[in-house]
Order: C-alpha cells, then structure tokens, then sequence
C-alpha cells in the first residue's frame, strides 16, 4: 500500500467492517480495476481469487472486497464487500 493514502472514513469503515491493511494490499495486487466516472474501483471477485490461492488455500473472505479510490488512483476513499457490485458498475454506465 506504499504511495496510496487511507481517508479517515475509509479506516473508520475498514475497522467496522474487518477489512485489514492486508486484504486491501491483496485487492490493490490482484483485484480487477473499474473506471467510472470520477472514480477507480478494484475489486475482488471469483477469478481473482483463483490468481491468490498460492498465497494461501482460504482467500475467500477477501471475495467481494470492494475499493473506491479517486480517479488519481492516490487515495482510498471508502472500502466493503459485495459480491455483486461490477453489475452495478456496468449498470451505471
């Protein structure tokens, strides 16, 4: 997470939520990357966890973890899981 900074919001929803600094290393390493609007999102889905089971055999709790950055890619604006969320990306579109 070296170069990326964390808004107090999106540490304040990372705590509520058990999201740790490592689970978003391996959704900014691996996620798939979205552009909408103002906004850069990497997400965790199935095929990404398939790229981390070197890592380690249980990467499903990361399933669903969701980024939101600003469009720099420079800041984390807030963070959570949905499984579902690239439909509502596409959706929006």
């Amino acid at each position: 997470m070296k170069g990326i900074f964390i808004l107090a919001h999106a540490q304040k929803r990372m705590s509520e939520r058990g999201i740790t600094p490592e689970m978003v290393d391996l959704a900014l390493k691996f996620g798939s990357k979205m552009r909408a609007p103002q906004t850069l999102y990497f997400f965790v889905g199935k095929r990404n966890i398939k790229k981390m089971k070197h890592l380690s055999k249980e990467m499903d709790h990361i399933h669903g973890l969701t980024l939101v950055l600003d469009p720099t890619g420079s800041t984390i604006i807030t963070c959570f899981k949905n499984k579902k969320f690239p439909q509502k990306i596409r959706n929006k579109k």
